[in-house]
């Protein structure tokens, strides 16, 4: 849900940026992630990414190297927000992920991983602190934290055994 809103917040916010939405699983390859966002750009008029994505032939770190130089020529900001839906990726997608990254000429394409375990875990400190990479841990939510969001919101005094249902309903999750 927090990746969504960051998308949609963007879309009213900063129109002119483009954001993009993916739902990744663990099986899931980065390149296809790019793939996929290419068609939708190719959609509004920008095509080489994805006649870069669709071409047969080179490796794949060839193939994400053109990918990146093709992304980096966008014209305006884009941001790709990926959802690591299991909380984790495979090894294949966190090495693409840094052959991506290290390839990117500009910084005007951002990506922002969510999820339990680092997708940047192919990229050293040393290459994460060159290419602006960063980590935002951000703890769980706790029953007393619900609780007072609860009353803050015309809800002085919450049933708090109704309120320990919902929130294991949705911590369970």
């Amino acid at each position: 849900m927090l990746a969504a809103e960051v998308v949609a917040h963007l879309h009213m916010h900063n129109p002119a940026c483009l954001a993009y939405y993916a739902e990744v699983r663990p099986a899931v390859r980065f390149r296809d992630v790019l793939a996929g966002v290419a068609f939708h750009l190719r959609r509004i008029g920008i095509t080489e990414p994805f006649a870069v994505s669709v071409q047969p032939g080179p490796a794949d770190e060839a193939a994400l190297a053109l990918l990146a130089r093709s992304f980096s020529a966008i014209p305006r900001e884009i941001l790709l927000v990926i959802d690591m839906v299991e909380g984790t990726c495979s090894s294949a997608f966190a090495r693409d992920l840094a052959t991506f990254i290290r390839a990117l000429a500009t910084s005007a394409c951002r990506i922002a991983v969510l999820g339990q375990e680092s997708a940047a875990r192919g990229l050293s400190q040393m290459e994460r602190d060159e290419h602006g990479v960063s980590r935002l841990d951000i703890r769980g939510f706790h029953f007393e934290e619900f609780v007072a969001l609860v009353a803050q919101h015309h809800h002085p005094n919450p049933d708090r055994s109704a309120l320990w249902n919902i929130f294991q309903r949705v911590t369970a999750g």
